[in-house]
């Protein structure tokens, strides 16, 4: 296999002025209640989207919390460790928290218990999972106010069979200029196993089936901290007789070290009326032909990272591959903004990108 990569970078300054930030990160408060337009009541709950650094048990430390109501979720990472991102929980209430560190089979490892009465900082205790061997901690927000000078390294990756029969050709983009060297990594990691997934590049030389694979990328937004890729991916079987082409998209944090996902876009509770509003327009695009077995599947959950991706005024669900095969183009759904303020969530990436628009 050879791997070429372009000689040249396109260098994308990411400024202030031409971008604004990918939402508000503190503690959000609205009306208790909101109508949808269904008539199903959608509630605001108190939330926030932040990343603390630190240590726990001596070890350095990032995590990515969400907070709805009284509830936190998201995921951590021992700075300077390789291993795959772990997942943590815990509870919220009247400024008293519990986040439990859970270890790659979902079981608690460690328990950090303290009380929140400053956004800026997590403070309090650590134990084991059985609530001995107490340590102190302090875990401070992260200062996303830097702008970073980014470039984009676009990568080629070519191969083809000894017989030229089967064929892939992968472009995807790699990041420069991200400063915390571990985040750096594992943000172009994402994006380069993400346009490896799914393809034939290990099946080039041993395939049964003449092939020809392209996958290709376009930028569909890019500010200060947001980076969404569309992935475009077009293979064709036995000289063009069985065809496949399709999208996804991945978004990107890359300060932060964050792959969005739904749940990160919209209200908790509002997930009914996003799927609701995605039905319909599949649903019409498809001439009202779809069974509701087939629109069941066309629904997203809340950890989807790959089924949307963000535009500068509107949003795309990347929904083909739910679909029958000639029905796929019914699959692309693009929502405007102004179509999903009511259920967007206030502190994830969208109102970044609305405060651009204005």
């Amino acid at each position: 296999m050879k791997i070429l990569q372009f000689c040249w970078l396109v260098a994308i300054l990411i400024g202030l002025n031409a971008c604004g930030n990918s939402g508000a990160s503190e503690d959000t408060k609205e009306p208790s209640k909101k109508e949808a337009k269904s008539g199903v009541s959608i509630e605001t709950l108190d939330n926030f989207d932040n990343t603390y650094l630190g240590k726990v048990n001596d070890q350095d430390i990032q995590m990515n919390i969400r907070r709805y109501g009284s509830e936190l979720s998201g995921n951590y990472w021992l700075k300077g460790d390789n291993h795959h991102d772990q997942m943590l929980k815990g509870v919220l209430h009247e400024g008293d928290f519990t986040i439990e560190l859970l270890d790659k089979d979902g079981k608690t490892q460690t328990k950090l218990i303290g009380k929140l009465t400053d956004p800026q900082q997590l403070k309090g205790k650590t134990t084991d999972a059985n609530g001995n061997n107490e340590k102190e901690f302090t875990l401070t927000k992260f200062d996303d106010s830097v702008v970073l000078k980014l470039a984009l390294e676009p990568i080629e990756v070519k191969n083809e069979s000894s017989d030229k029969s089967r064929s892939i050709l992968i472009s995807y983009p790699q990041l420069s200029g991200i400063t915390d060297m571990q985040v750096a990594q594992k943000v172009n990691t994402w994006i380069e196993d993400y346009f490896y997934h799914s393809t034939k590049i290990k099946e080039v030389e041993d395939a049964k089936q003449n092939f020809k694979e392209d996958v290709k990328y376009d930028i569909t937004y890019f500010s200060n901290e947001v980076i969404s890729i569309c992935k475009q991916h077009h293979l064709a079987k036995n000289n063009d007789t069985q065809m496949f082409d399709d999208s996804h998209g991945i978004n990107i944090n890359f300060k932060r070290g964050k792959m969005y996902e739904i749940q990160d876009l919209f209200k908790p509770n509002a997930l009914a009326e996003l799927n609701k509003l995605i039905i319909e327009r599949i649903s019409k695009a498809c001439g009202n032909t779809l069974d509701e077995a087939t629109l069941e599947k066309c629904k997203v959950k809340p950890s989807e990272t790959t089924s949307f991706s963000l535009g500068k005024d509107k949003m795309t669900f990347h929904l083909t591959e739910r679909l029958p095969y000639k029905m796929r183009g019914c699959g692309y759904i693009r929502v405007e903004y102004k179509d999903l303020k009511e259920i967007m969530n206030p502190s994830g990436p969208i109102p970044g990108i609305l405060k651009h628009l204005k």
